[in-house]
């Protein structure tokens, strides 16, 4: 499971006492540019690790029509004994 660190994440660092309400990235004489800590790598391996869970997810859905179907024949079989 993909786990964010603090220092892995994005961030910013306003100056002690100011409240930033910006919606831009960079309120001039706010806060500092935004630091980016989290490399290319780090990335990649997060989206590889979330491509295997979609396909284990996809496996189960998968296997989980097969269930759900045998389930229906068995209980049209059953039916038609009654």
């Amino acid at each position: 499971m993909i786990e964010s660190k603090t220092h892995d994440l994005v961030g910013f660092a306003p100056r002690s006492g100011i409240s930033v309400h910006c919606a831009e990235v960079q309120c001039p004489g706010h806060q500092k540019p935004l630091k980016l800590t989290i490399s290319v790598g780090k990335i990649d391996g997060f989206l590889a690790d979330i491509r295997k869970q979609i396909e284990g997810l996809q496996r189960e859905m998968a296997n989980l029509r097969l269930v759900r179907a045998q389930l229906a024949r068995d209980q049209h079989t059953h039916r038609g004994e009654e």
